[in-house]
């Protein structure tokens, strides 16, 4: 949707819209945070660190094949092409935060010593999510590329830093 079509579904000008966001990208992503909260909904609880990082791994997925391909594209270049840009840092503090929410649900039950977590290490499952969205091959995600990004990826590393806080 281009500016112009959007303003006018929200009834005002394409000037006042990009008053407040400076680009097409950052109006995308706050209209996605409110009416599409991938990563800012309700954190998945199903009872496992592996269901709940998979479960908010397939929400990303489904919602983003909801918007088309060449729109997320579009979407991913302008936004992430500029990684200082407000609009980029507001996706990757949204992805930390869902995942500390897993992780802190994990941690209650014995699966992380959040204490060791990083916020590197937190945006770990939605970082390689997007990247696997830039350079997709497939359409959407397939089901065991999240499985590969949480178990061959994920679990272990963050596994291996709660068995290393047990031995010390």
């Amino acid at each position: 949707m281009h500016g112009e079509a959007i303003a006018a579904k929200a009834q005002t000008s394409k000037t006042a819209l990009y008053r407040r966001w400076h680009s097409r990208a950052e109006l995308v992503i706050t209209a996605m945070q409110r009416f599409a909260p991938m990563l800012s909904g309700d954190s998945p609880d199903t009872g496992s660190l592996r269901g709940d990082v998979l479960a908010l791994l397939r929400r990303v997925t489904v919602e983003t094949a909801e918007f088309g391909r060449d729109t997320l594209f579009g979407l991913i270049v302008e936004t992430y092409s500029y990684t200082d840009s407000e609009a980029f840092q507001l996706g990757r503090q949204a992805g930390r935060d869902a995942m500390m929410a897993i992780l802190r649900h994990a941690a209650r039950w014995g699966e992380v010593c959040l204490e060791k977590v990083t916020d590197r290490m937190a945006s770990l499952p939605v970082d390689l999510l997007r990247n696997e969205i830039r350079g997709a091959t497939s359409w959407p995600i397939l089901d065991s590329t999240l499985d590969q990004i949480v178990d061959t990826v994920f679990l272990p590393f963050v596994r291996a830093c709660a068995s290393d806080h047990q031995v010390d």
